[in-house]
């Protein structure tokens, strides 16, 4: 019997889980699981690829702990194909690859998900390209051209430029005909002119006149967006114009913007942008049009992922290692066997 058990639990599938809040590379596990009986509204999904994103580590750290419980499944974003479907799903077919967006998860071999949060992929995009395109790109149109109506002419700042979804960003305003106002911690984070990249003028932290190019260079600006957060908020709020809008979108450094915050600039506009928010509300039917309007630009090279690491799905724990340890800049996609 114990036998039998052990080559039971041997042969099932292992997922990521999460059971305590904490440093990634120490509360990321992998345990084996049995894949649920499918309901008639579900989709059996065989993922095939799945990116670690900073908003995937932060939620781990317990940055949103107060809305999460425990334990849960890590990962929010990935493309995979339909391996099976409950007898009310009618529009995918086996084999179709989809985004089994709606809920996190994706760190898995095979995840379920009712058929409504499937989005299709476009043929002409790889996996890897699938994989990542919701989570950064549908974040960034969203932000500049459905909160923040982006049109030529206006001034658009971004921090964090050298992320992911930073580069994303500059290409997407870059395609509307505007150069933005750049910032990121180092010069090595990102060099625009190297990749292509038109910018109004890049500030870089660790320059020693960065204080006196910020505050010559960030004024009049329509749109700030903040993926940051902490104290140097205030300055970057300070550079709106009048009727200018701030949208926080992340919390890079670890900490909250500050209450001295909130006490200025009254004549301006705040929003805290929420991918989960949008993506509840929305109708399917909206959700659709997005997601095949940004797919679209992804297959154009506007808002593909540059600079990733392909990494087998067991090596996660080791992965989470070397992120922590901050050994490589590129991004790592998780394969399915």
């Amino acid at each position: 019997m114990l036998a039998f058990f052990s080559a039971n639990v041997h042969a099932m599938p292992q997922r990521a889980i999460v059971h305590r809040f904490g440093p990634p590379q120490d509360v990321v596990t992998l345990e084996p699981y049995v894949l649920p009986d499918l309901q008639p509204h579900e989709v059996r999904v065989r993922m095939l690829a799945s990116p670690i994103n900073p908003s995937d580590l932060v939620t781990i750290a317990g940055q949103y702990r107060m809305r999460i419980p425990l334990p849960f499944l890590p990962g929010f974003e990935g493309v995979g194909c339909v391996e099976a479907v409950g007898s009310d799903v009618k529009h995918l077919a086996l084999g179709e690859r989809v985004l089994p967006v709606g809920s996190a998860g994706m760190w898995q071999p095979f995840k379920t998900v009712a058929g409504e949060w499937c989005m299709p992929v476009r043929d002409d995009l790889s996996d890897i390209e699938a994989a990542t395109s919701f989570v950064n790109p549908v974040t960034a149109w969203l932000m500049l051209f459905a909160e923040g109506r982006l049109v030529p002419g206006m001034r658009l700042f971004i921090n964090g430029a050298g992320s992911a979804i930073g580069r994303i960003l500059i290409r997407m305003a870059n395609h509307i005909g505007i150069a933005p106002l750049i910032s990121t911690r180092r010069a090595a984070s990102l060099q625009p002119a190297h990749e292509g990249l038109q910018v109004e003028h890049h500030l870089i932290e660790e320059d020693n006149d960065y204080e006196c190019q910020r505050q010559a260079s960030l004024r009049d600006m329509d749109i700030v967006l903040d993926c940051v957060g902490g104290n140097e908020g205030i300055c970057w709020k300070v550079g709106l114009k009048r009727g200018g809008l701030y949208m926080h979108y992340g919390l890079l450094s670890g900490q909250a913007l500050p209450l001295a915050f909130w006490q200025q600039r009254q004549d301006v506009r705040y929003i805290a942008f929420h991918m989960r928010r949008w993506l509840h509300s929305a109708s399917p039917e909206a959700r659709c049009e997005v997601f095949e309007r940004v797919m679209a630009w992804v297959s154009q090279g506007i808002a593909c992922t540059d600079h990733w690491h392909e990494c087998a799905f067991e090596t996660l724990p080791q992965q989470l290692l070397h992120m922590a340890s901050g050994e490589s800049l590129k991004k790592r996609i998780l394969l399915f066997k």
